[in-house]
């Protein structure tokens, strides 16, 4: 995965299209640094003007931008409505959307694939892309439970899947 800073013109293109204007917001707060106060900021306003899920993750002292919306769009376009709201909210609380998310129990991605025996090169691979992680996902909850719905309902009433 290519991380993007929030400069990157594909964010700020996001941001202003939602009536966001980066510059504005960040001018005199930085995205950068230690300044977390100001990186909470913008990172509330993003979420509430553009109504989709903007994360500000920090690494070395640079603040980073991610969105999920494209994760989202890609699922959404593979499932009905209802089936994507139960995964969007399965996935929501197994990883938050994160394709670099690794559990404490060696679950990785946005589904949380339990890898604990793969090799470095293959958790390496699967958190590589989110894409496939998404395509993973939805096939073992195909296999496991039958539907994303079943598998939340799982989630909901025993804590996992």
């Amino acid at each position: 995965m290519t991380w993007r800073s929030p400069s990157h013109s594909s964010h700020r293109r996001h941001a202003e299209r939602n009536g966001v204007n980066v510059d504005h917001l960040t001018n005199g707060i930085g995205w950068g640094g230690t300044n977390g106060g100001g990186v909470g900021l913008v990172k509330r306003l993003l979420k509430l003007k553009t109504g989709s899920y903007i994360k500000l993750i920090n690494i070395w002292g640079l603040s980073i931008v991610l969105s999920i919306a494209p994760y989202h769009a890609f699922t959404k376009s593979l499932l009905t409505q209802d089936q994507f709201q139960c995964v969007r909210k399965l996935w929501y609380k197994e990883s938050r959307w994160n394709p670099q998310a690794i559990s404490r129990t060696h679950d990785y991605g946005i589904p949380q694939r339990h890898m604990k025996k793969a090799s470095k090169e293959a958790k390496a691979e699967f958190l590589s892309n989110p894409y496939s992680q998404i395509l993973w996902g939805l096939g073992y909850i195909e296999h496991r439970y039958g539907s994303p719905c079943k598998a939340w309902a799982h989630s909901q009433r025993k804590g996992w899947y």
